[in-house]
């Protein structure tokens, strides 16, 4: 079994990493082409409004469905349900449509974001990627019941699709000089993993048929109260990066992009382990729960924590390895300076003393979902974006993009240990202990 189990990780890693690799390179390929200007700095925040609200419809929709499809399968209640959520999924889809292209037009004209360069390209390019969220959400409900049914390789592969589509559309794009298109790399990318997807489960969409009843018995079992606090959780998680680059954008052109390349080097372990070990570690938790066993939900617990701490030492000596390379190299990267490697790799440096606890935050907050505490989610996630920005504030003028990251840091451990020690509570609580001293790391 532990075989087995070791070899599911080593698959599923090993094809995210595939993904990620083409996640990572994407914002490197714009510096090769551009360097640190405009362009790069209309197409990232683009790219973060993205993942603001369509990557936190698509991540909380497939949170929730784990345990609720788990719950699903126990009751033996066939399939006729699929067609009928994924068709009721799509309204909330178009009314995040319209948050989107709405609220990015007015912080575009508002005039304290992005150079006046930079602010009608990056309007080009939301419009270019308004069904992006519409995609994200289908795809999100769709690998939720793939990861759900321990079919783990089906949405990595389909993730891998994306990415590596985004970024061969991207390079076409940019050898061919059609920066007004650039937009379309991100909506080709999605569509490609959506596709994939739908070909996969097919059977179960289109083989049962939609009656309105079902349709309507489908939308009423949809766990949207889980959904709405998880959703509101990943917008909270979203807005912290979203407030880094705003306030970026204040140190000048190109800063935004500098931020963004030293952001990818520290998300690459992170998206690794999250996409890898975690997702596995999660569907176990919530087996566990769904069938109370209580002694070995624990251990699983105690398992993951583990692994955050190993898996992150590792990555901080990797990071730190390669930045000190890079800057005592002195060589520059396509169009960036060796003086901006060198502030790329401090950022990235700074961010990645957080990693730990940033993998923690995630880990025990997935876990309190499937334990149905969201709403504790939801409030410390708050709490975490407001000690971010006093920490932005504070930090901005002295340090520049170093303080921004060093913010992040401080907000990361704060919330990680709000989120182990509430774990924790509900955990005594759920067995039946009394809550004891430990340490909440």
């Amino acid at each position: 079994a532990d075989t087995a189990s070791l070899w599911k990780v080593v698959n599923l890693t090993a094809v995210n990493l595939f993904a990620r690799v083409a996640a990572g390179i994407l914002p490197f390929v714009m510096a090769w082409y551009f360097g640190a200007k405009v362009i790069t700095d209309a197409l990232f925040w683009v790219f973060s409004a993205i993942l603001f609200l369509g990557g936190a419809f698509s991540n909380a929709l497939e949170t929730v469905v784990v345990p609720w499809v788990s719950r699903k399968e126990l009751e033996s209640t066939g399939k006729r349900w699929l067609s009928s959520a994924s068709i009721g999924i799509v309204l909330p889809a178009l009314a995040g449509v319209g948050v989107f292209v709405v609220l990015n037009k007015w912080l575009l004209g508002s005039g304290y974001l992005l150079a006046a360069e930079s602010a009608p390209l990056a309007e080009t390019y939301i419009h270019q990627n308004a069904l992006v969220i519409l995609f994200m959400m289908l795809s999100g409900l769709w690998s939720g019941v793939f990861l759900a049914r321990a079919k783990f390789l089906s949405p990595a592969v389909s993730l891998s699709l994306k990415w590596w589509g985004t970024l061969v559309v991207l390079v076409i794009l940019c050898e061919n000089g059609a920066i007004g298109l650039l937009g379309y790399s991100f909506l080709s990318g999605e569509a490609l993993r959506l596709a994939l997807l739908a070909a996969l489960i097919r059977g179960e969409l289109w083989s049962s048929g939609v009656s309105w009843r079902s349709l309507a018995a489908a939308t009423r079992e949809m766990p949207w109260r889980e959904f709405g606090f998880m959703f509101l959780t990943a917008v909270a998680l979203h807005i912290n990066p979203m407030v880094d680059r705003f306030m970026a954008s204040w140190l000048g052109a190109g800063a935004i992009s500098l931020f963004e390349y030293g952001w990818t080097i520290y998300l690459l372990p992170a998206m690794i382990f999250t996409s890898g070990y975690l997702i596995i570690a999660y569907t176990g938790i919530a087996h566990s729960l769904a069938r109370r066993e209580l002694a070995q939900f624990r251990a699983q617990v105690e398992e993951l924590r583990r692994r955050v701490w190993r898996f992150a030492t590792f990555a901080i000596i990797a990071i730190g390895i390669v930045a000190f390379a890079l800057v005592a190299s002195g060589a520059a990267l396509g169009k960036l300076s060796a003086v901006q490697v060198a502030q790329v790799s401090s950022i990235a440096m700074t961010l990645t003393l957080g990693l730990p606890f940033a993998l923690l935050g995630v880990s025990y907050a997935r876990i309190l979902i499937a334990m149905n505490r969201a709403s504790a989610v939801l409030t410390i996630s708050t709490i975490k974006i407001v000690l971010n920005l006093a920490g932005n504030l504070l930090l901005i003028h002295p340090f520049g993009l170093v303080g921004l990251a060093a913010a992040t840091v401080i907000a990361e451990a704060a919330s990680a240990l709000m989120f182990a020690w509430y774990a924790r509570r509900v955990m005594n609580r759920i067995s039946g202990t009394r809550p004891r001293r430990a340490h909440y790391g």
